[in-house]
């Protein structure tokens, strides 16, 4: 495995990594803005 394969699979891995840390941050700001309804945020885990 030469350099360049190793930096690219680092920038995949840090991406995807990148990338659902924003969409767990959009989400707890989301559920924050409109608290009416009091559904904890792990209950969108669990099949309805």
């Amino acid at each position: 495995m030469n350099g360049l394969e190793q930096n690219l699979l680092f920038a995949v891995v840090g991406l995807s990594l990148v990338t659902s840390l924003v969409l767990v941050v959009v989400r707890m700001v989301r559920g924050r803005g409109h608290d009416d309804d009091d559904r904890k945020p792990w209950d969108d885990l669990e099949p309805k």
